[in-house]
């Protein structure tokens, strides 16, 4: 009788030692796995590195001229106005568009989060602004801020990944509507660092008083 009692005590405590066991090799397979999926992010990141650092003058330089060229077309746009209706600097509110740069994939880190922390800062003074939001996390993201904000106007824009200017012609054209474009986007420093930049992509058009002291007076 206790030859079997004994038996039964070592086989119970058996089970558990292999149930620990498989615990530990299952949390072992977890961890290897993370390890590689971070491998993979790290490789991913090196290999884009060269080429963001390459890019990184044309984006500023791409910049002014849409800045200059934007700035010259809304003059223009006004001007025609102007001759229709003298009033309509006066009566018109301004128009506001935000373009949101984020991620179509994961595994970027804080990349995504950085940027909506961003957002919640300036939302509030932008709440009747028109976002144009580029990236599937991006986009999950406002359809939730939707649940809090219902008259939020957002606007999901797709781009594929050898992205070309015909691919953003539709977004471009809508420029002229806009008083005030502004971007959003992750700015490259190093492997380890970025910097979040929310600035205005398109300076706003001159008013009549501008134009009236920008103008050179005759002499009598």
């Amino acid at each position: 009788m206790l030859n079997f009692r004994s038996c039964f005590k070592y086989n119970k405590t058996m089970a558990k030692v292999n149930e620990i066991k498989e615990q530990q090799i299952v949390v072992s397979a977890v961890g290897e796995f993370s390890n590689s999926l971070q491998q993979i992010a790290t490789m991913r990141m090196v290999s884009l590195r060269k080429v963001v650092l390459a890019s990184r003058r044309f984006v500023d330089e791409a910049t002014i001229i849409l800045r200059d060229l934007k700035r010259e077309r809304q003059i223009q746009l006004i001007n025609k106005l102007k001759k229709i209706d003298k009033r309509y600097a006066k009566h018109r509110t301004a128009r506001e568009a935000i373009i949101v740069l984020s991620s179509y994939q994961g595994l970027c880190g804080s990349y995504n989060v950085e940027i909506f922390n961003r957002i919640e800062k300036i939302l509030p003074q932008h709440l009747k602004s028109d976002y144009f939001v580029i990236g599937s996390k991006g986009q999950d993201y406002f359809r939730g801020l939707l649940r809090k904000h219902p008259d939020l106007n957002f606007y999901p824009y797709d781009i594929p990944e050898n992205v070309t200017i015909e691919h953003l012609r539709k977004l471009i054209n809508m420029f002229p509507y806009y008083d005030h474009i502004y971007l959003i986007y992750s700015k490259y420093i190093n492997t380890t660092n970025r910097d979040v930049v929310f600035l205005e992509l398109v300076e706003p058009a001159f008013d009549e008083e501008e134009e009236k002291n920008d103008t050179p007076q005759e002499k009598e």
